[in-house]
């Protein structure tokens, strides 16, 4: 029983996942959206970029309580900083990200 439990659970995951991922190419090109709505999905990688990268740089999580608590983290702030200046001028994604992770690591191994 629990077996197929198990195979029906995969079955209905797998199904759930292909139709969500391949909604849009698959009626995308069907469905008109409007201006206003198209102009409000182009901030929408911003907007989750911004949600994964905010509560990084200002909340610790105690390890006593398991909540986050607010802690400017200056080592974070400022590889951010860093990765945002070196993009603003090269433009190149792939470098900021490596000066980024470099400045994180050099200043995490010697801020005191």
């Amino acid at each position: 029983m629990s077996e197929i439990y198990f195979w029906s659970c995969i079955l209905t995951l797998s199904f759930v996942t292909f139709f969500t991922r391949s909604f849009f190419l698959t009626v995308g090109a069907k469905l008109k959206l409007s201006p206003s709505v198209r102009n409000l999905i182009q901030y929408a990688p911003t907007g989750a970029l911004i949600a994964i990268v905010i509560p990084e740089l200002l909340f610790e999580k105690d390890a006593l309580t398991k909540s986050y608590q607010f802690a400017m983290q200056p080592v974070q702030i400022y590889s951010s900083i860093s990765t945002i200046v070196i993009f603003y001028f090269s433009k190149s994604m792939v470098l900021s990200l490596t000066t980024g992770m470099v400045v994180l690591t050099l200043l995490s191994k010697y801020w005191q």
